[in-house]
């Protein structure tokens, strides 16, 4: 049965990375007439809250109308891949 170990291994850290990149990165609340963030794609909304997850998603709260707006592009399965185990690797050394 150990022929299958590789493949075992293999797909349980894509699994982890999917896990890992549904995590929110950082959350940033600011307001858009006087800040401005290297992602931006709107301008005009004003004071809002934006969450970043490591997937490459932001999510973006406007504050002054309770709505939700999603910015950003999801990675590709295979640089999630490669983001997840750099961080494992950054994470590890950190201890």
């Amino acid at each position: 049965m150990t022929q299958y170990d590789d493949r075992v291994r293999e797909h349980d850290l894509k699994m982890k990375a999917e896990a890992w990149g549904k995590r929110v990165k950082d959350i940033h609340t600011f307001s858009t007439k006087t800040t401005t963030v290297w992602y931006e794609e709107r301008p005009e909304d004003g004071r809002v809250m934006d969450i970043r997850y490591n997937n490459g998603v932001i999510e973006r709260h406007l504050l002054s109308s309770n709505k939700v707006v999603y910015m950003g592009k999801k990675v590709e399965k295979l640089n999630l891949l490669e983001a997840f185990q750099k961080w494992r690797t950054d994470y590890r050394g950190k201890r």
